[in-house]
């Protein structure tokens, strides 16, 4: 167990760089041993905020891809939950570089699926629908962001990915405004 308080460089508590203070492993097994804990309440919030999406969008986005979108996000948010319980009491065992990466590719499935709706189902909309599919995803941003505080590299990719479409999708759109507060 490293002596706490560490003094980390940013980069090292996020992961993609080896702490001068212990161990990479240790550290990361810190960080992710509980991240399994919150995975009921991110199923519920990113339930949540489909079901709000699938009202903004139903009726003006073709049935098909209103249907299958939710899957795809189940589907990437099983796999999210999957590794995070393969990380349970992993402080007991070894933590690899090859379990940060498995966690943080995961993340990015479900990021791409939130990335969707920014991008392919906002033009379908007027700017409102817009604007309220953005805070439905800043709300995924901000619960990510708190809950995953913990393991901060899952919010950088699920915040870096979303975020990116949001600008990209208001860009299509030419909302200057809303693209310059993303």
């Amino acid at each position: 167990m490293p002596q706490l308080p560490l003094k980390l460089s940013l980069l090292a508590l996020i992961g993609l760089r080896d702490p001068e203070q212990c161990d990479w492993a240790t550290l990361r097994a810190l960080q992710y041993a509980q991240i399994h804990r919150y995975s009921l309440s991110r199923a519920i919030a990113h339930a949540m905020a489909a079901i709000i999406t699938l009202s903004i969008f139903f009726g003006k986005v073709p049935l098909v891809y209103l249907a299958l979108w939710p899957v795809g996000v189940a589907v990437a948010l099983w796999n999210v939950m999957r590794i995070a319980r393969s990380l349970a009491a992993i402080d007991r065992r070894s933590m690899t570089r090859r379990h940060f990466w498995r966690q943080a590719i995961g993340v990015l499935g479900s990021a791409i699926m939130w990335a969707i709706p920014l991008v392919f189902f906002a033009p379908f909309g007027s700017t409102t629908d817009h604007f309220a599919l953005w805070t439905v995803v800043a709300m995924l941003i901000s619960g990510s962001t708190f809950v995953m505080s913990i393991a901060p590299m899952a919010a950088i990719v699920f915040t870096s990915v979303t975020g990116m479409a949001a600008l990209a999708s208001f860009a299509l759109e030419r909302e200057w405004t809303f693209m310059a507060v993303v």
